[in-house]
């Protein structure tokens, strides 16, 4: 009998051991948004869209079209925040002063 208990505590170790994973898990994301003002509903240009993570490498940085939208593609690790900052930069050039705005996307 104290063979088989040996051999099933030894053949019971595989059991309790990690598995292998290969490579490192990632996902492609796409923010697409459109900037419009409050009152009016009207779409606004050039508004600067800022991409941040907890990490200074995944962030980004795109411009409003002239509809308002913007476009963020990128590859980042699955789970976690992201954060969108909105800023008008060009004063009254697109039509008003805006203040910035933000928000949290959690993925």
């Amino acid at each position: 009998t104290a063979f088989f208990t040996l051999l099933g505590t030894i053949t019971g170790c595989d059991y309790f051991e990690p598995r292998c994973e290969y490579g490192t898990p990632s996902a492609d994301f796409v923010f697409k948004g459109k900037v419009v003002d409050k009152s009016s509903q009207k779409p606004i240009t050039d508004i600067r869209i800022i991409h941040k993570t907890g990490y200074a490498p995944a962030n980004d940085t795109v411009k409003t079209n002239a509809n308002g939208e913007f476009e963020l593609k990128f590859n980042d690790f699955p789970g976690g925040d992201h954060w969108i900052y909105a800023e008008d930069l060009d004063g009254t050039k697109n039509g008003g002063l805006y203040n910035s705005d933000s928000l949290t996307v959690n993925s």
